[in-house]
């Protein structure tokens, strides 16, 4: 609303992050270590592999199947959504 006076339209804005900053963030946001080997981005029950407030949304949010996209691990599935989303508000501009 600060972007926006009494009676005129709102003018909403989208920022996007740099993917690997954005993929950085979340995979913290997860606890979950950014820095595994191509082969390592399953989920294990040791630390920085399993991850906290993993919410059903968040993994509705990193499976990319439903888009018919195949991803490799966690760090994939976090770069392919950043794109998804991008890639459909851009669409919709």
């Amino acid at each position: 609303p600060a972007f926006s006076r009494h009676g005129l339209a709102l003018k909403l804005y989208f920022v996007v992050r740099h993917p690997l900053d954005f993929a950085m963030s979340f995979l913290a946001h997860l606890d979950l270590d950014p820095h595994v080997a191509f082969a390592e981005q399953h989920f294990l029950w040791v630390p920085g592999r399993f991850p906290r407030r993993f919410t059903p949304g968040k993994q509705t949010y990193l499976d990319t199947a439903m888009n018919g996209l195949r991803y490799s691990g966690y760090v994939d599935a976090v770069i392919q959504r950043w794109a998804l989303v991008a890639d459909e508000y851009l669409r919709r501009r």
